[in-house]
Order: C-alpha cells, then sequence, then structure tokens
C-alpha cells in the first residue's frame, strides 16, 4: 500500500516524473509541505495530481488518472509533445477533473542557473481545461510563494513567475514567450538591430535594485504594448514597410530610455 499523499495546506498531492519531485522539493523547501519523503502514485483521496513522462507513459497515467481520480481532481500536465497529449486528455480526461498542460522554462537548467533565472512555468489550457483548474492551479503555485501573471503575449496562458523574484522573471518569461510565438525574431533583429539591445535594457532595469513585484503590473503594461508593437511590426517585415519599422524603433527606444530613468509608472 502506497504510503498516504503529501499535504500542502490542506492539498494532498500524487504524481510522477522529475517536474512531479522538482515541484514537491520546491514544497518541502518553501516549508508547507510536509509529511512526506517522495511523490505519491496512489490516486485515491488526491487533490492535486503532478504527471511528467514520455507521452506513451502519460497516456497511461492519464488513463489511470481517469478512472481513479476522484471529481475536483486537479491534473497538471508537465509532459512533452503537448499537442499529442493535450489532444488526447481533450478525449479521456472527464469533465468533472480540472486538467491543464504545464510548461517549465529553466527548471534548474544549467543556463538558467548560471544566469539566476528561477524556472518560469506557463500554464497551456486544452479543451479538457475549466476556469476552475486554472484558479486552483494559480492558487497551487502562489500558495509555494511564485507570482503569478496573466501572459499577456498569449491571451490563454497563465504565466507563473519563479520564487521571490517576479519583476525579472516576468520579464524573462516575456522575451523567451516572443520567441516561442515569433520565430522570424531573427530577421526583425537583422532589419532592426537595436530591438534586442532596448529589450535587454529592459529586462537588465527590471533586475535593478530599485525593482520589486509592486511594479510588476506596470512592466507588464509596457511589455503587452511592445508585444502589440511586434505584431505590428511582423506584419510591417512581410510588407517591408519601412516607415511602420521606424515608427516601432523609436517607440522601443523610448520606452527602454524611459525604463532606464527608473520607475516605469
Amino acid at each position: 500500500m502506497s504510503a498516504s499523499p503529501p499535504v500542502l495546506n490542506g492539498v494532498r498531492i500524487a504524481g510522477s516524473g522529475p517536474s512531479a519531485t522538482w515541484v514537491a522539493g520546491i514544497a518541502q523547501e518553501s516549508g508547507v509541505l510536509t509529511g512526506f519523503p517522495s511523490v505519491s502514485d496512489d490516486f485515491a483521496g488526491v487533490d492535486l495530481i503532478l504527471i511528467d513522462d514520455s507521452p506513451e507513459a502519460t497516456r497511461d497515467w492519464l488513463h489511470r488518472v481517469a478512472q481513479e481520480a476522484q471529481p475536483g481532481t486537479l491534473v497538471m500536465d508537465f509532459s512533452a509533445n503537448k499537442e499529442a497529449v493535450t489532444e488526447f486528455a481533450d478525449d479521456v480526461i472527464p469533465l468533472t477533473l480540472h486538467y491543464l498542460s504545464v510548461s517549465i522554462i529553466d527548471r534548474g537548467g544549467s543556463n538558467g542557473a548560471a544566469q539566476g533565472i528561477e524556472p518560469t512555468i506557463i500554464f497551456t489550457p486544452s479543451m479538457a481545461t475549466r476556469p476552475e483548474a486554472l484558479e486552483r492551479a494559480q492558487d497551487f503555485w502562489k500558495a509555494l510563494g511564485f507570482s503569478v501573471f496573466q501572459c499577456l503575449a498569449h491571451e490563454h496562458d497563465i504565466m507563473v513567475s519563479g520564487l521571490r523574484d517576479g519583476p525579472r522573471l516576468l520579464a524573462a518569461a516575456y522575451l523567451k514567450t516572443l520567441d516561442r510565438l515569433y520565430p522570424d525574431l531573427g530577421e526583425l533583429r537583422r532589419i532592426n538591430a537595436p530591438f534586442t539591445r532596448h529589450l535587454r535594457d529592459i529586462a537588465g532595469t527590471i533586475a535593478s535594485p530599485e525593482s520589486n513585484t509592486d511594479n510588476a503590473h506596470n512592466i507588464g503594461t509596457i511589455l503587452e504594448t511592445m508585444i502589440e508593437e511586434l505584431r505590428q511590426l511582423q506584419t510591417a517585415i512581410e510588407s517591408r514597410d519601412a516607415t511602420t519599422i521606424q515608427e516601432f524603433h523609436h517607440e522601443v527606444q523610448s520606452i527602454g530610455l524611459h525604463l532606464g530613468q527608473g520607475d516605469p509608472s
């Protein structure tokens, strides 16, 4: 018989794979999770299930979840090959469960650690995801000390920043999201090289000692504007509209200079 699932502020956790173990470790380190030596695979009476495995193994886990998990259980799926798995989840996960797919950026990776970047989590709801799932997932990560933001670059994503460093992670996640959403960003940089420098300046300003989580909303608003400008620039690149590209360059430069002076509000 499996050991009793762990408890996080009254939430019982089960799951499999490295992300589940990683989350459990953070929960222990944060002092809000007690009473378990490892992640349980006993789904009976569990409030939260974390899954991270190969697509094939994840399908097996999701079958088990669908059959054994109690109604209202929150299921966070960290596995790779999102499209294949979430399509499968849409077919097998009943609406009585709260399922959502999760991506982790820089989870303890050597590059992220070397740059002092703590992990960023992005929720990607599937057809099987209901609003309650997002609310409960946000509450869970907040309980671990993470900061939660709507990911403005992708209207369906919710972004959760790393521990104790909301603004810097907010900037890092936005920049990574831009790369993810716009694969032709390399061409953008060739056409308008200062764009990259201004983004670095903004990220550096956010990482400065003067920054704190209180100004995250203001930073998010500025970055949202930049992302909208980037959408316009993408169109300009396709049509080679030099005037629009110049206007965008001046807009980004003015944002970069403003942030360089301190408070972005």
